[in-house]
């Protein structure tokens, strides 16, 4: 669990976030929905981060690039469902990513 949870601070340090945000937007500066993002990005990235750590993130549909951002954190370290343990992603139907918290075994 320990390689778990420092793989887990890597993807979601500061600076990994930062350069995950750089490579999401390129390209899409044109977008409202980037541009709302790019005006309050510490902002945002923080509140991505805390999310991400606690375990309450979702991906909100009027945020396009938070999508796009969280993608590319996850395809630049490599994550895989195995990797993150018990922080499963799922890509749905509609092809948005989701965080799945892990079910609860019965009977413990």
């Amino acid at each position: 669990m320990a390689k778990t949870d420092s793989l887990w601070l890597q993807l979601t340090a500061p600076e990994n976030l930062w350069l995950a945000y750089i490579k999401a937007r390129k390209g899409k500066s044109h977008r409202p929905d980037v541009a709302q993002f790019s005006m309050q990005v510490e902002m945002e990235l923080f509140d991505l981060r805390e999310a991400l750590l606690s375990g309450d993130y979702r991906p909100a549909d009027s945020y396009g690039l938070r999508k796009a951002l969280f993608s590319e954190i996850v395809i630049s370290k490599g994550m895989t469902e195995q990797a993150v343990g018990s922080r499963r992603f799922v890509e749905q139907q509609t092809g948005e990513l989701a965080f799945r918290q892990p079910e609860q075994e019965h009977g413990k």
